[in-house]
C-alpha cells in the first residue's frame, strides 16, 4: 500500500522530514494512551489544530479537555487540577504566542508530562516538552498553514486509534 502521507508530506525542501515516524512518535502515541487525561493548549494560529485534535480525541477518549483562552488568566485555571498521570498536548508554532508558552510552562515547572506539537528543536514549546511531534513549517507566515501540522496531527490521531484499538469510523461517519 503507497503511504500518501509520505509521498506528500515525507520530504521537504526547507530541511528534515515532516514526516512523523520513528521512536519518538511512538512516546508521543504511548504518552497520549497512558495518560489518565489529555489536556490540549492551542491558542491564536494554533487553536484550530487544538480544536482539531480534541474533537477526535474525544471520540477515542472519555478525559479530553480542550483549554480555552479566556480573559486573564483563565487558561491557567483550567490546568489547575492536571497530575503525574495526566498528559498536556501543547501546540504553538511562529510566532509563538506569549499565553500558550506561560500555560505550557505553568504545567512544565512542575514536573508534568508534556507533549509537544510544534515546527523544531529550537521551539520553546519543544524545550519544555518530554516528547515532541516536530512538524517543519514554511517562513512565510501567510503560506504556515499549509497542511503539514494538520497531516502530522490527523497521522497521531490514527496512530493512538489504532494502538488503542478505537474504532472511531462509525462515529465520523455518523
Amino acid at each position: 500500500m503507497t503511504n500518501v502521507f509520505a509521498a506528500r508530506y515525507g520530504k521537504d525542501s526547507h530541511g528534515p522530514s515532516t514526516r512523523p515516524t520513528g521512536a519518538e512518535f511512538e512516546r508521543v502515541v504511548d504518552t497520549i494512551i497512558g495518560a489518565r487525561r489529555i489536556y490540549i493548549v492551542g491558542f491564536r494560529s494554533s487553536s484550530f489544530l487544538a480544536g482539531y485534535l480534541n474533537f477526535y480525541f474525544r471520540l477515542i477518549f472519555d478525559n479530553v479537555t480542550l483549554v480555552q483562552r479566556r480573559c486573564g488568566d483563565g487558561s491557567f485555571d483550567q490546568l489547575f487540577r492536571v497530575s503525574k498521570d495526566d498528559v498536556v498536548i501543547g501546540i504553538c508554532f511562529p510566532r509563538y504566542s506569549e499565553l500558550a508558552l506561560k500555560t505550557i510552562s505553568f504545567r512544565a515547572t512542575a514536573a508534568h508530562r508534556i507533549v509537544g506539537v510544534t515546527d523544531g528543536l529550537m521551539s520553546p514549546i519543544n524545550q519544555m516538552s518530554n516528547c515532541s511531534l516536530l512538524v517543519r513549517t514554511r517562513d512565510d507566515p501567510v503560506r504556515r498553514l499549509d497542511g503539514r501540522p494538520v497531516a502530522c496531527s490527523t497521522r497521531s490521531i490514527v496512530a493512538v486509534a489504532n494502538k488503542k484499538g478505537a474504532d472511531i469510523s462509525a462515529s465520523v461517519l455518523a
